[in-house]
């Protein structure tokens, strides 16, 4: 970076550090995408492909359930159908809920559970990207998967809505446990008693860290992409951060001149908000491209950034029409149910399952201390999660987390997991994408420290969020 640009960059990231507030006076109405093409989005970000500038989306068709349409689209030759479970497994006057499986068994083969990312999304998305990368080789095609929407999401029950105690308590069911429980009763109801394989990404490798911790005996093996037990909420945090900083300086190498066009988008979007026509949700500052640090650890879609960042930017300057056209795409696709609402769940399950610690303004001013104690370079810092919350000023707490403080912690320990390995001797395959920004290298010392010489671990130095079915070694170890 010449020392015309570090100049530049650092009196772009005074000026948009004073965020816009509600009462800008640069205001652009952004006009809706239809369910149909809402849905195609989100199914297609939740695999992590995005969808570049040219792509072509559907157009509306007649009004179908996204879970009807989604059936029917699957291959003739896969089985599909609803188990009834109870919420929660331990009281027997649990209410029950419909958990929705689906998938190919294959004579001779054993069969895989996979668990998606998440939590709070389905499994369609990468159920489409594995089936696509099935076809290209022909022993990938006999491995047999078995897909679980998770409960609360995709054709299974959805979420209880509501943020009264009664509702919390329930929400609390909906973790990692819940999601395990369910797959043992699919794994009885299509091979009985016999064992099976678990592969889990990202948040589904979290889940099967649980199942091998739960259930080790009724595993074959476990296989683990993008996801670790950590202990330290707070280390997790400075991981990813670090890691955006640590993983935008690969992609600048690999697009340079984008790092120009980031630098004019952070400066042209300073005071000015964006408005959606239909849901009337504004955004405004830095959030109309704070949404593209998720897709940075996809390395398989970098083109595809490139790509909007030269609709939005072109030659390094800012242009209003391709800004729309991305949040039109990206930014504000619409649900179908408004109120079908995801994010109390979340963060029930942030708190209990997970131990997450929350993007807030304070947290962040933590973690870019640690990270510079360290020797990070984030004086120039154009695009990680903490640039947002750092422009704001924190509000009280709301009432939501304060409820949801009270609830009792689920949460996996690496002692627990250690003592499973060590006791049941599973084969468990670990691996981490060297590019990464959702769960990166940085997050799997801890864990690789504990269980040591217990799992099999490869770092993939090529991808990142999506090595999971870009790189062979998966596939040929999923076949062992």
């Amino acid at each position: 970076m010449s020392q015309y640009t570090k100049l530049f960059v650092a009196i772009v990231l005074v000026t948009f550090l004073a965020a816009c507030s509600p009462n800008s006076q640069h205001n652009v109405v952004v006009p809706s995408l239809s369910t149909r093409q809402s849905f195609f989005v989100q199914a297609q970000i939740s695999a992590g492909n995005i969808l570049a500038p040219d792509d072509i989306i559907p157009s509306n068709p007649p009004v179908v359930s996204a879970c009807d349409r989604f059936i029917q689209s699957l291959p003739s030759d896969y089985i599909h159908g609803f188990l009834k479970v109870p919420e929660n497994k331990e009281d027997p006057q649990s209410p029950l809920i419909s958990v929705f499986y689906y998938g190919k068994l294959v004579d001779g083969q054993t069969p895989i559970v996979f668990f998606n990312g998440g939590p709070g999304e389905d499994s369609h998305g990468d159920f489409r990207t594995l089936y696509q990368a099935q076809k290209t080789v022909p022993s990938w095609n006999f491995i047999s998967f078995i897909y679980i929407d998770q409960r609360g999401n995709g054709c299974s029950s959805f979420y209880p809505q509501g943020s009264d105690p009664a509702t919390l308590a329930r929400l609390r069911n909906y973790g990692s446990r819940g999601i395990v429980n369910d797959a043992e009763a699919v794994r009885v109801k299509l091979i009985g008693d016999k064992p099976w394989k678990a592969f889990g990404q990202s948040y589904g490798a979290f889940v099967a860290h649980r199942y091998a911790t739960l259930y080790p005996k009724n595993l074959v093996s476990a296989h683990s992409h993008g996801g670790v037990i950590t202990s330290s909420a707070f280390d997790r945090l400075k991981g990813r951060i670090g890691s955006q900083n640590r993983v935008l300086a690969m992609y600048f190498a690999d697009y340079p001149s984008d790092e120009v066009s980031l630098l004019a988008l952070n400066q042209y979007v300073n005071g000015k908000c964006f408005t959606d026509q239909t849901s009337k949700r504004k955004t405004c500052g830095l959030t109309v491209i704070a949404s593209m640090t998720k897709f940075l650890g996809f390395t398989d879609q970098w083109l595809k950034i490139h790509k909007w960042l030269q609709v939005m930017a072109p030659e390094g300057v800012a242009d209003d029409k391709g800004i729309l056209q991305y949040l039109q795409t990206l930014y504000f696709p619409q649900t179908s149910d408004p109120n079908n609402d995801k994010s109390v769940a979340n963060t029930v399950i942030d708190f209990v399952d997970r131990n997450v610690l929350s993007l807030s303004k304070e947290n962040c001013m933590k973690v870019y201390t640690a990270l510079k104690a360290e020797g990070a370079d984030l004086q120039h810092a154009l695009l990680n999660e903490c640039l947002l919350p750092l422009s704001r000023a924190d509000g009280p707490p709301s009432v939501l987390s304060q409820q949801v403080q009270t609830l009792a912690p689920d949460l996996l320990t690496l002692a627990d997991f250690q003592s499973s390995l060590a006791s049941s001797k599973l084969p468990f395959y670990l691996y981490s994408g060297q590019k990464d920004v959702y769960v990166p290298i940085e997050d799997f010392a801890e864990e690789l420290s504990v269980v040591k010489d217990l799992v099999i671990y490869k770092n993939f130095l090529s991808t990142g969020h999506d090595g999971f079915w870009t790189e062979p070694l998966v596939w040929s170890n999923l076949q062992k």
